[in-house]
C-alpha cells in the first residue's frame, strides 16, 4: 500500500470513527433514557445482576465517550495532518 492509499484509508477511518463516536454517544443516551423509564418497574434478582453487568459496561462507555474518543479523534487529525504535509507540502 502506497502512502497515497494510506492517506485515503486514514481519511475513511477518521470519518467512520467520528460516525461511530456520535452513534455510540446517542445510543448510550437512549439506553439511559429507556432505563429510567423502567427503573421503578423491574425489581427482581435478574435486575440486580443486570445492573451489575451494565454498571461496568456503562463505566467503560462513559470513559470512552467522554474522554478517549476525543483523544483518538485528535490523534487521527494529527496523523492526517502530518501525512498530508508529507505528501502535499501543505
Amino acid at each position: 500500500m502506497s502512502l497515497d492509499e494510506t492517506y485515503e484509508a486514514l481519511q475513511y477511518f477518521d470519518r467512520e470513527l467520528r460516525v461511530f463516536d456520535e452513534r455510540l454517544k446517542a445510543g448510550h443516551a437512549e439506553v439511559r433514557r429507556l432505563h429510567s423509564n423502567i427503573d421503578g418497574l423491574w425489581r427482581d434478582s435478574l435486575r440486580k445482576n443486570y445492573d451489575l453487568a451494565l454498571g461496568e459496561l456503562e463505566e467503560n462507555i462513559d470513559k470512552y465517550a467522554n474522554a478517549d474518543s476525543e483523544l483518538f479523534e485528535d490523534f487521527m487529525r494529527t496523523k492526517l495532518s502530518q501525512l498530508r504535509h508529507y505528501l502535499y507540502g501543505s
